[in-house]
């Protein structure tokens, strides 16, 4: 609340260090209010030039944001900012978004509001942040306080004197949402920050009128400059933001101070604590007075007009109704000096003089202005005139806002997505002197010339790793931003790779491009890789050898955030176009999708150039509907002793949309009209009649009766077509999965629905699979699959009119166990425990596979082991076993071995189906071709 002021002194250009007294001189409020601005200039610039516009002490973590789990509001954490060297601070306790002290009613615009009545059991306690990238960011600004904002500011052993106002550091921290981009940053430049920031443009100029009279000594002319009969501070503040075409302002001659607590609120009316101390300082008819709230703020309040005062009951009467302000508390009444009427949003511009009163005058030059921008003009009678800046030839010059300044500072970024938010640290952080590490120590990189090295101790990592550290090359230390360690490669250089033992986050993917023989090592699981932002980690892209071992690394979404990455199933680790690739005991883990997307080790190389591949003892956690390796155009391959299982994710569990149209299929699959009284078609076992038609399809068999007594009960009325009675058996089919009230009405529908909701589970598309056009020697050996569609898959081909078809030369798949599972709704996947296409000499032997069927599936097809396609001279499928994993034979493989070449068996050709345990639920054993069958169960 602005002060009843002399005037103002301070003027950083001249320079002053102090206000010094003089013996028995008048003391004068300007003087020592000059001397705190001085005080005021030197430690907020000594304090910019130490730790720059914007800083936040490391020790105490200040203004720290931690998104709420839901989405729905933030921590702020407690400490200190400063802001253009003033300090800001927030006390110890919990402090979030939507309850700050300084912001009791923060901008909701960027939530999702609920719509249902607050209080109702449908409405959210708080509404979640809407998706999106927002800046977020403090606001700080100085205000003054009298003793009506703070009673313990007055001396109440001096009666009702007023005596001094205070200056109060207030901040505000908002949100700004900002242009989405794929992966935003603190560097990320913002235009909707740089306008937020940004200062007004706009000036005013002043003037007194001038005098062109002679002048006598006795007589002061009615044209002189300033004409009032007091000394006065003019306070010229602006009413309404914008450009000059549409900017207002309202002024007063006693720097806005006169102001009264208002006490409680009426229709068109408030009660006060007092008129003015008299007649000068107090409030009268006709003046324009203005409602401002307890809340610090920059906007302003309402301008009214009083139309009568009542001193006995201290009752002030406007000539318009104040509705918004009914109920509300801490609210006081401040005079502005504007007649006339129709001043409610304040006086227009112009680009000509205004004259305020008294031969005060105004000019706005062209530019913006913000509401409660403000200029200060003192007049003074012993003059006849205004102090106000001049130049040489004493002509007025524009001068920008006295006030209101603004501080912002970035605290960093919030990105909303889907319900979730993560936030991103932007704040600029400074040690205290006794705690300078090397790391916040600038250097001179001349002579070492360190590629990225800004501080001491980035220089003393790269002079780590140009050192060797050992048999190292690099040594890569844990934290944000370590794979910038990686940029010294240079191309075709030779390297090993060392991690140490931490977590290494990845923004962006790791491409290591046309390097030479490559060797990466790490500490085991210790050493962890997350890519949160996409599937792969690191691409090796037409390295020469690579040898990967001893890693942790983990996708994230299965939506790159790279479109080239989009190009073919990446891994976490993709490898393309190398010479030799070689990984052993790494744990991956990929992400998860309802598509199949990604994987955890992905290798691929054009059929002109094939590589040796060898992964072993590895650890591999797949996604749902994900895969674990892929590996295409090997020459020689060897895939053993790895240990592939699927971790469960939320998003594959419950009634998902996938599992919904899945479970509607079920209940009314392959439907078709009949003729009334007929027998449904082939293998439909559900006939439903109304009126004089007819339809028929296939249903769980628990479900025949109750399906006829649901639509005898729901729809009664005759069916008026086969159309409209084939509408009602699709509509019936998905509200028996979606609605709960009718699976307790139907209780047969509900017990299908909710044992095929509680069956389901993450599984994995493929396990192991080799392609392309090209294979040579590729073993594939005792490897542990867990909860997958494929286990094992094997074969190459391509969509080429060529005579001879593409063919494995040596494959060998054995000693592996693979534990199949059947999910409830498959659609047309591919899905078996190992399958092996066009081979010249394929061995299968003792390979242990289980399968477990989920609910709905005891009649869909599915192989155990399936070899197809144009095969060689031998092919040996022994000491096999299949089987369901509880051991029941119903749900078992359709077939446990299915053998079916495409051509006929050459006359010296070994084709043999033998000593496997295969009991299948229709039969164990399909062969063809003069494949030998024998001694199998």
């Amino acid at each position: 609340m602005p002060g009843d002021y002399s005037r103002k002194l301070f003027d950083a250009k001249k320079h002053y260090s102090a206000v010094l007294e003089q013996q028995g001189r008048v003391q004068v409020d300007a003087d020592w209010n000059e001397q705190v601005d001085i005080q005021q200039y030197r430690i907020s610039t000594e304090t910019v030039d130490v730790i720059g516009a914007t800083g936040i002490p490391k020790q105490n973590n200040g203004f720290f944001i931690v998104p709420f789990a839901d989405g729905s509001d933030f921590t702020i954490l407690p400490g200190r900012i400063y802001l253009d060297g003033l300090l800001f601070e927030l006390e110890p306790g919990t402090t979030t978004y939507l309850q700050q002290p300084y912001y009791l009613n923060p901008d909701l615009s960027d939530f999702n509001i609920p719509t249902s009545p607050p209080g109702s059991p449908a409405s959210p306690v708080k509404p979640p942040l809407k998706d999106g990238t927002y800046i977020v960011y403090v606001e700080g600004w100085q205000r003054e306080r009298n003793f009506h904002d703070d009673p313990h500011i007055q001396e109440v052993a001096l009666g009702e004197a007023d005596t001094t106002t205070r200056l109060q550091n207030v901040w505000q921290v908002k949100i700004l949402k900002v242009t989405d981009v794929i992966s935003p940053s603190c560097a990320t430049g913002f235009s909707e920050w740089d306008n937020t920031i940004a200062a007004t443009t706009g000036k005013m100029n002043a003037q007194a009128v001038k005098n062109t009279s002679q002048k006598t000594p006795c007589v002061l002319p009615p044209s002189s400059g300033y004409s009032g009969l007091e000394n006065q501070l003019y306070r010229i503040q602006i009413a309404k933001g914008g450009d000059r075409s549409v900017a207002t302002f309202t002024w007063s001659r006693d720097n806005a101070s006169v102001e009264t607590n208002i006490m409680q609120v009426f229709d068109s009316a408030v009660t006060v604590a007092d008129i003015g101390k008299d007649d000068v300082l107090g409030f009268a008819n006709g003046q324009w007075v203005e409602i401002v709230e307890i809340e610090p703020t920059m906007a302003g309040g309402t301008l009214v007009q009083i139309d009568t005062i009542d001193q006995d009951l201290l009752k002030v009467t406007f000539k318009t109704a104040i509705p918004q302000y009914a109920g509300k508390t801490g609210l006081k009444l401040r005079r502005w000096d504007v007649s006339g009427t129709g001043m409610d949003n304040g006086i227009a511009m112009t680009n000509d003089w205004i004259t305020i009163e008294s031969g005060v005058q105004v000019l706005f030059s062209a530019g913006t202005y913000r509401t409660g921008d403000y200029w200060l003009i003192p007049a003074r009678t012993a003059t006849g005139n205004i102090e106000w800046p001049v130049d040489n030839l004493q002509f007025s010059i524009p001068q920008s806002p006295s006030g209101i300044k603004r501080h912002f500072g970035k605290l960093g970024l919030l990105v909303a997505k889907g319900g979730q938010v993560n936030f991103i640290d932007c704040r600029p952080k400074f040690p205290s002197l006794t705690g300078i590490c090397a790391e916040d120590v600038c250097f001179n990189n001349t002579n070492c010339n360190f590629p990225q090295a800004t501080t001491v101790q980035q220089a003393l990592d790269l002079l780590c790793q140009r050192s060797g550290g050992g048999s190292c090359t690099i040594v890569v230390k844990p934290g944000a931003g370590w794979e910038s360690a990686l940029t010294t490669l240079a191309d075709g250089m030779d390297a090993q790779i060392c991690f140490q033992s931490g977590l290494y986050p990845l923004a962006n993917p790791v491409v290591l491009k046309n390097k030479g023989n490559l060797k990466m090592v790490g500490c085991g699981p210790a050493s962890r890789i997350v890519s949160a932002n996409a599937e792969t980690a690191i691409i090796f892209d037409h390295c020469k050898t690579v040898n990967v071992r001893d890693l942790y690394a983990e996708g994230g979404a299965v939506s790159p955030n790279q479109p080239a990455l989009a190009v073919h199933l990446n891994g976490v680790f993709s490898f393309t176009g190398c010479e030799a690739v070689n990984v052993d005991h790494l744990s991956l883990k990929s992400g998860a999708s309802a598509t199949r997307n990604c994987t955890c080790i992905t290798v691929t190389n054009d059929a002109a150039t094939p590589c040796p591949v060898r992964i072993e003892d590895c650890d591999l956690q797949i996604g749902n509907l994900q895969q674990g390796i892929l590996v295409i155009n090997a020459s020689n391959c060897w895939i053993e002793r790895n240990s592939l299982k699927v971790y469960s994710t939320p998003a594959s569990g419950g009634l998902n949309k996938q599992l919904e149209l899945g479970l509607r299929k079920l209940l009314s699959s392959n439907l078709q009209i009949s003729k009334a009284g007929s027998p449904p078609a082939g293998s439909n076992n559900v006939t439903i009649t109304s009126g004089n038609f007819s339809v028929n399809f296939k249903s769980d068999q628990s479900l025949q009766n109750e399906w006829k007594r649901a639509m005898e009960t729901l729809y009664p009325a005759p069916a008026k077509s086969e159309k409209e009675l084939q509408i009602r058996v699709q509509k019936l089919a998905t509200r028996f999965v979606t609605e709960s009230v009718l699976q307790d009405r139907f209780r047969q529908f509900g017990i299908f629905v909710q044992a095929a909701a509680t069956q389901t589970r993450s599984i994995a598309a493929q396990g192991i699979t080799v392609g392309g056009q090209v294979g040579k020697n590729l073993h594939i050996s005792g490897n542990v699959i867990t909860d997958v569609l494929q286990g094992i898959h094997v074969g190459v081909s391509h969509r080429t009119a060529v005579v001879q078809p593409d063919s494995i030369s040596n494959l060998s798949i054995s000693n592996n166990t693979i534990a199949v599972t059947l999910p409830t709704t498959v659609g047309k996947l591919d899905r078996y425990g190992i399958f092996a296409g066009n081979g010249s000499n394929i061995l299968i032997e003792n390979n242990t596979l289980t399968l477990e069927r989920l609910v709905a599936n005891d009649n869909t097809d599915i192989d155990g082991i399936r070899v197809w396609g144009n095969l060689g001279f031998r092919v040996i499928v022994s000491q096999n076993m299949a089987t369901s994993f509880d051991g029941d034979q119903k749900k078992s493989f359709s077939f446990g071995i299915n053998v079916n070449p495409l051509q006929a068996k050459p006359g010296t050709a070994q084709w043999v189906v033998m000593w496997n345990v295969t009991p299948g639920k229709i039969a164990s054993t399909t062969v063809k071709a003069g494949v030998v069958y024998q001694n199998n169960t």
